[in-house]
């Protein structure tokens, strides 16, 4: 097939984007709709539940840094296996899959071979702020006394740290929940690659039949001509 059948497939992954438009578009990813109502809740509420109960504690920067401290090692080894696998991924699928998913134009006119892309490197966006985040509250923690406070009023200070901790938790929450969707996505274009080959396969052995039944019909009227 020629390569003019590609040219708007070629021109989305040409195209030069923007990073802050890139880091827009990933969280969009995330934004709360009618399809994750329930689990957007549901980490609502967990990551309320944690952010009073360490914004309340008198222990606080204690607890927080040995929370960092683990989110922070999470974050890095999920960072790790995702560029992995969005490297393995557009390493190992065959060259006629890959055109396939070129010629396929999702609702909105994008291939979906740029659909999948995208999503996984709007995934490593998210996983790359969690990550900066975290580097730099870590950093921060460590820095202060124990006792350290942000105002005389402890209510203030509660209420400034819960509201803090919300946003964080509920942040950092949510892009570990979304390793769901990329898990499946991944199943999913791993079946449909081993689907299409398999496909393939059947369709050249079709061929080789078909090629050896026309060859042996040749020969009959080969002999047929020679008996005469």
């Amino acid at each position: 097939m020629s390569e003019e059948k590609y040219f708007s497939t070629i021109e989305e992954f040409i195209k030069e984007t923007p990073a802050k438009k890139m880091i827009a578009h990933a969280f969009k990813e995330i934004c709360p709709n009618k399809n994750n109502r329930f689990s957007t809740c549901i980490i609502f509420a967990l990551a309320l539940s944690f952010a009073v109960y360490i914004g309340v504690d008198e222990n606080t920067i204690k607890i927080l840094t040995a929370i960092e401290g683990i989110i922070l090692s999470a974050q890095l080894n999920i960072f790790a296996y995702l560029f992995t696998i969005y490297t393995i991924l557009l390493a190992f699928l065959s060259d006629k899959y890959i055109k396939a998913l070129s010629k396929v134009c999702e609702v909105d006119g994008v291939s979906s071979l740029k659909k999948r892309t995208s999503y996984y490197e709007s995934i490593l966006f998210l996983y790359f702020i969690g990550l900066a985040i975290t580097g730099v509250l870590s950093l921060f923690l460590n820095c202060l006394q124990n006792d350290w406070s942000l105002t005389p009023d402890q209510g203030i200070n509660s209420s400034i740290t819960i509201l803090f901790l919300l946003v964080y938790f509920f942040y950092t929450f949510r892009i570990f929940y979304e390793l769901k969707s990329t898990i499946y996505n991944t199943i999913v274009m791993f079946r449909e690659s081993i689907t299409y080959k398999i496909l393939i396969i059947a369709k050249n052995e079709k061929e080789e039949v078909m090629g050896k039944t026309g060859n042996k019909g040749k020969e009959g009227e080969f002999i047929d001509n020679n008996s005469k």
